[in-house]
């Protein structure tokens, strides 16, 4: 990892950057799932929690590559969690 990068992640205030991902991970699977009996069912066991998580880990771990020079941290794992949300919505169909 990226020395600047790496020290970007560790200098974040992650309580409230998870706190904000939760909250935008909700309002996109409330949106994305939405269905006629009002509530929203994630496949393959997901959660808000878990979109969440895995945001971070693909950070974490290298999937998901961030640049902070192009886009701030929070936009940046709402993006990895707008696309996760697109591809459960694929494997829902």
């Amino acid at each position: 990892m990226d020395p600047k990068v790496k020290k970007e992640i560790e200098a974040t205030d992650w309580e409230t950057i998870t706190r904000k991902l939760a909250i935008y991970a909700s309002y996109r699977v409330d949106t994305v799932f939405y269905n006629s009996k009002g509530d929203c069912v994630l496949p393959k066991g997901f959660s808000i929690k878990s979109l969440v998580q895995e945001a971070v880990e693909k950070l974490l771990n290298g999937t998901r590559k961030w640049n902070p020079e192009k886009v701030d941290l929070l936009h940046f794992l709402k993006g990895v969690i707008k696309s996760d949300t697109s591809h459960l919505l694929e494997l829902k169909e």
